[in-house]
């Protein structure tokens, strides 16, 4: 699934540049965007393999919501292990589906900002979580959404505005699809660095969102707890 703007269900992607603070693209390799000194955002737009999906879109969210720890990648797989097999209703080929996700999703973040491990949290949420326009409190962070909407985020030209405004903020504001997967900068990235994002507004709806969060592993968030976008 594309990245998305709130107001349209599909619109192109923004165009990727040498110079521009965010890249999108269709491989994982845009990632590696975030290397360079002048990006803030890069988004890897993809599409859930439907098995995984439908699966997600049937589990009941268990009384143990989220689970986090520092691990490195080949470590996920035994940590997640034992509470995804609680979800119910179980599906064990989809289960490994999703740490083999997550695997190979910390091992290309680790590769990105140079560490061996990752400060990671996985975590299923009802509310509106983070609803407020935030910069994070880290130096880098990747996002991914595995169901339902994804993290809302406005380019870097309006995010003074946003930030100022919060719910009465009449701007552009972006959205990630289901699946998409961004790495950003936060505030630690730099003075005036860190790109604006919140939480969708999802009290009410009946929505519930899992969503996947990696830090570097020497710096978690100060700014959202227990929840992120």
């Amino acid at each position: 699934m594309l990245a998305t703007d709130t107001a349209t269900a599909h619109p192109r992607a923004l165009a990727s540049t040498p110079t521009q603070p965010v890249h999108t693209g269709t491989s994982p390799a845009i990632l590696a965007a975030l290397k360079e000194p002048e990006t803030e955002l890069a988004i890897w737009q993809r599409t859930l393999p439907p098995e995984l999906a439908q699966w997600l879109g049937t589990v009941s969210p268990p009384a143990t919501h989220g689970v986090r720890g520092i691990a490195h990648p080949s470590e996920l797989g035994p940590a997640l292990a034992d509470w995804i097999a609680t979800w119910r209703p179980g599906n064990a080929v989809a289960g490994a589906a999703l740490i083999a996700d997550i695997v190979q999703l910390a091992t290309l973040f680790t590769d990105v900002i140079g560490t061996k491990q990752v400060d990671y949290r996985l975590e299923w949420i009802a509310g509106d979580s983070c609803w407020k326009f935030h910069r994070d409190c880290v130096s880098a962070r990747l996002l991914t959404t595995y169901r339902g909407p994804g993290t809302q985020w406005v380019t870097p030209d309006l995010s003074d505005g946003a930030l100022r405004a919060q719910r009465a903020f009449d701007g552009r504001i972006r959205a990630l699809g289901t699946g998409d997967v961004s790495v950003f900068t936060g505030s630690c990235a730099g003075d005036g660095r860190g790109i604006v994002h919140r939480s969708p507004p999802i009290s009410g709806s009946g929505d519930v969102r899992l969503l996947l969060c990696l830090n570097p592993p020497h710096g978690g968030d100060h700014e959202v707890q227990p929840g992120v976008a």
